[in-house]
């Protein structure tokens, strides 16, 4: 990857961040860790991968992105304010009564959203048909469908394997495997895991989800014309250094958030610079 892009997306989510860190402290609640640990591979999806239309959303030959995963919801609005789909002013009325915003995307009010967020399982047999119907047009766009490894289930195995003989080429799994505070993952249930997607018609990759180096290797080697759907287990570090993240999603009166989301970006700064 070229220095200059990376410098740029690094950029990107220091912002992205900041602005999770603003949306979650004037609401007085919301996911912050994951959301913050996420943001790196949502932008570079992006400003990378996706092809996407922030003006012309509705067009059929773009890309999907499908979120199964609640807790990073706050990353993905401001990755979208980011990327032009809506003022980012909407960003400061995060779960706000009303509001275009809420806990839960709806995709019916808010520019960008492909679906609602839902459990893994769920989400995939969301994706899976809409990445069929998708197959028929010429651009053949492809679908990315979020989902975390602790939603793993039955129910989530028989829709991975309905997907596998449906040969879906152009549905991209990007399974989220947080590590622990020690910085690992637990490689052998991983290794079960990728064994079992293989053996159900998957492809199979890994890669590390806060490297845009890593990412761009992974993703410019994914093979579409296999008649296979790919699933890529991403491993995120976990944002447990953190001393803001209970105090962000405590009810203060609004002049104690403003104080305490101050302090917050901060000592995200300060974390950056240290990096």
């Amino acid at each position: 990857m070229e220095k200059e892009i990376e410098n740029k997306l690094t950029s990107i989510v220091a912002e992205v961040r900041k602005d999770i860190i603003r949306m979650v402290g004037i609401a007085g609640s919301g996911p912050l860790e994951l959301s913050l640990s996420i943001a790196d591979i949502l932008v570079y999806l992006y400003w990378e991968e996706l092809v996407v239309l922030p003006n012309a959303h509705g067009r059929n030959d773009r890309d999907r992105l499908f979120m199964g995963i609640e807790k990073a919801v706050p990353a993905l609005y401001s990755v979208l304010a980011n990327r032009g789909y809506f003022d980012r002013e909407e960003l400061w009325h995060y779960r706000r009564l009303g509001a275009m915003l809420q806990a839960l995307p709806d995709p019916n009010r808010t520019a960008g959203i492909d679906s609602p967020c839902l459990c893994s399982a769920l989400e995939l047999s969301l994706a899976s048909p809409v990445a069929q119907v998708l197959l028929s047009i010429p651009q053949r766009p492809r679908v990315f469908c979020f989902c975390d490894n602790k939603d793993f289930s039955n129910s989530f195995f028989e829709e991975v394997c309905r997907t596998g003989k449906a040969h879906l080429s152009n549905l991209v799994l990007l399974i989220i495997n947080v590590k622990n505070r020690e910085g690992f993952v637990d490689k052998k249930m991983t290794s079960k895991h990728q064994n079992k997607f293989s053996a159900l018609g998957w492809t199979v990759d890994s890669v590390n989800g806060n490297s845009f180096v890593n990412l761009e290797c992974v993703f410019s080697l994914l093979d579409y014309e296999n008649n296979k759907p790919k699933a890529i287990f991403v491993e995120i570090n976990p944002n447990n250094d953190y001393t803001f993240i209970e105090s962000l999603k405590s009810t203060k009166p609004r002049i104690k958030r403003l104080q305490d989301i101050a302090l917050a970006l901060e000592e995200l700064e300060e974390n950056k610079n240290e990096k």
